[in-house]
């Protein structure tokens, strides 16, 4: 129930480069553009100091619903499925998708949280068809979260930032680097402190939270759980009414050597998974996060 991690994986530098220099061909095009509108909004240059970071970072999905993910969990094969989607990803077009933050949890509230490794965007499924964009795609339509764009301008917005898996990490380790006034302040929730992609709509974002500023992955249809996941983190209530349930995910994770992290005294879930991120990078050499 510590916040251990899994060994680093022996090929995490080839994959990370075979990656990067195939699909850099193939999506040049649209990843520099953006990276030049980073420079064109805060004046730095990607120097590729968080690229180590981006490349790094693992992805997480919170669920509301614990018993009935670890009852599918359990089985070894189970998927997740889209939840019921908003108006707002009715009119994004996203409501037939698995949502997955990258490196933070941006909702809080969470009753559970499972953590996948990067190397489950290799994937066929999700190469071909899974996006990632740099913040809560339905946020876009939403004040709470900073945007609040027109429809037309929101679509306009998750068409010209959704890149596909994994390159769209090469966007990330540029948004790290300039936009943040620390790159760990992303894991934290802090703001950026100079311009963020999607800001030039002229709305002031200084309280917009989290979600605004976390990069999310989408994947169209159900996602299988399994492959690539490293760790379940819950609050230590979550089962109290379903000790049945807990066992079974105990020892499902316990043989699939997958991490089970239930949350201390006075602390949140989302305090957990961030923990255990930070701990998952100092693992792989990412040190400082």
């Amino acid at each position: 129930m510590g916040l251990a991690t899994s060994p680093k994986p022996a090929t995490l530098e080839a994959r990370k480069c075979a990656k990067l220099d195939r699909t850099f061909v193939e999506n040049s095009k649209e990843v520099i553009e953006l990276l030049d509108e980073l420079k064109a909004w805060t004046g730095v240059e990607v120097g590729g100091t968080a690229h180590s970071a981006a490349w790094n970072v693992p992805l997480l999905h919170r669920t509301m619903n614990p018993v009935a993910v670890a009852e599918t969990l359990a089985t070894g094969t189970g998927e997740l499925e889209p939840g019921v989607g908003s108006n707002s990803r009715i009119v994004l077009g996203t409501g037939g998708c698995v949502f997955l933050w990258v490196g933070r949890c941006a909702f809080p509230g969470a009753d559970m949280i499972l953590v996948w490794e990067p190397s489950m965007e290799d994937t066929p499924v999700a190469e071909e068809a899974g996006l990632a964009a740099p913040w809560d795609s339905g946020g876009l339509l939403s004040s709470p979260f900073g945007f609040s764009l027109s429809e037309s301008h929101a679509i306009a917005a998750l068409d010209k930032y959704s890149l596909p898996l994994p390159m769209y990490r090469a966007y990330l380790a540029g948004v790290l680097e300039v936009c943040f006034s620390e790159q760990t302040d992303y894991l934290s929730g802090v703001s950026p402190s100079s311009w963020y992609p999607g800001w030039d709509a002229g709305t002031d974002h200084g309280n917009s939270g989290p979600p605004s500023h976390t990069f999310e992955v989408r994947y169209p249809g159900a996602l299988p759980m399994n492959p690539g996941l490293v760790a379940v983190i819950l609050d230590a209530t979550t089962f109290a009414q379903e000790p049945r349930v807990l066992r079974k995910l105990r020892t499902y994770l316990k043989n699939a050597e997958i991490d089970f992290v239930v949350t201390r005294r006075g602390m949140t879930v989302e305090d957990a998974a961030q923990l255990f991120v930070s701990s998952f990078l100092n693992e792989r050499g990412v040190l400082g996060w």
